[in-house]
């Protein structure tokens, strides 16, 4: 019953969203006279993505966003995550607690950092895609927003918009979980930027991950008999795990499992007396479903430690955009509150976290207008 239902809900955000009647692109454009320097946001983004900001490591990546922020006029919060993390909030002067919408991406990145690079067409860099694309066509589309025709004709306000940039997302979400501590519970649209090719997402699986662990005796290998290996079982185990039939969304499709890291052993010559393994498995039905199946097939075989999971998110629509459903998790399930979701960003998920992870430029420059109608569209709510 949960597919049907997931899916029943993203109709009914079509529909409630077609209702509205705002000519978004006539609303974003300049007004006469004038002209938005999009651009700009590729020269942006050159600069993010020679900063290494692999997650644990976000320090000068948060310091070179809050002066380039408060450089344009913004009032700059850095709150404190861990030591050497900070999370970034920015908005209009005097308007901390009058936000309405709210653009959020991540700053960090998955290692290993990959330099910069580019050629006419393409940018080439570690966090191009994911997600510091987003970070730069959100800070683009915000700071134009006055010049729109929506603002001067008084259908906005443009200092309802604030920016969120955050650390931590791609290990366990601990900025936005700190980000709530920011008492923004004026927000009533919040965006959150993540690569999906320009498309507005309809929804995006759950996840689960968690530990196996198994305990055996070591051992001389030449006396194996003597010994209880802990690699051989963890082996048997995962390779059922890996072979295993996972439910189906009609919405999200299927659920997948990953192992991601697999640990154990000392040394050829010793009988493995520990091995470890941790697995990610994208949701796309229900937590407790997926769980119970998995936990039927460790049964006492290994032992099982959660690290992090949520259920699969149902995002918001917007009229006139064109729409997709991803299979990764973002930070949009950690923002607490009563508010709309939204989820978009330029760049595709299949480039992010490889060796070839890149943006076109094109792309990059049509995403700050894409976010600037998100904008329009939410503030004029």
């Amino acid at each position: 019953m949960r597919a049907p239902f997931l899916l029943l809900l993203a109709l009914l955000a079509a529909l409630l969203a077609a209702a509205s009647g705002l000519d978004l692109h006539r609303l974003s454009q300049p007004v006469a006279g004038q002209a938005f320097n999009d651009a700009d946001t590729v020269d942006t983004l050159r600069e993010m993505v020679r900063i290494e900001s692999i997650s644990g490591n976000e320090l000068r990546m948060s310091q070179w966003l809050a002066d380039r922020l408060m450089g344009a006029g913004w009032d700059v919060e850095q709150q404190q995550v861990e030591p050497s993390r900070y999370n970034v909030l920015a908005y209009h002067p005097a308007n901390r607690h009058r936000l309405k919408a709210l653009f959020s991406s991540h700053i960090d990145t998955v290692p290993p950092f990959l330099p910069f690079s580019e050629n006419a067409e393409t940018m080439f860099g570690r966090g191009t895609a994911d997600a510091k694309g987003s970070v730069s066509a959100m800070i683009h589309a915000a700071e134009s927003l006055n010049s729109t025709i929506a603002a001067v004709e008084g259908v906005i306000d443009p200092t309802q918009l604030g920016l969120l940039f955050v650390v931590g997302e791609e290990v366990n979400h601990i900025g936005m979980r700190h980000a709530n501590e920011l008492n923004l519970h004026s927000v009533e649209h919040f965006v959150s930027g993540e690569p999906t090719e320009s498309l507005l997402a309809v929804g995006h699986k759950g996840m689960w991950k968690f530990r196996l662990e198994i305990f055996g005796r070591a051992a001389h290998s030449g006396y194996p008999h003597l010994g209880e290996s802990a690699i051989s079982p963890m082996l048997d185990l995962l390779r059922e795990l890996n072979t295993m039939a996972l439910p189906v969304s009609d919405l999200l499709g299927p659920t997948t499992l990953n192992i991601g890291i697999l640990g154990g052993g000392v040394a050829a010559n010793v009988v493995p007396d520990y091995a470890s393994a941790e697995i990610m498995v994208r949701v796309s039905t229900n937590l407790a479903e997926v769980k119970t199946l998995i936990e039927r097939v460790v049964r006492d075989r290994a032992t099982i430690t959660d690290l992090s999971e949520n259920e699969p998110f149902i995002c918001d629509t917007i009229p006139g955009f064109n729409t997709t459903i991803v299979a990764y998790n973002t930070d949009l399930p950690f923002f607490e509150g009563d508010h709309k979701s939204y989820l978009l960003g330029p760049g595709s998920i299949t480039v992010a976290h490889t060796d070839d992870e890149q943006i076109s430029k094109r792309e990059l420059v049509d995403a700050v207008g894409l976010f600037r109608r998100m904008a329009v569209h939410m503030l004029a709510q």
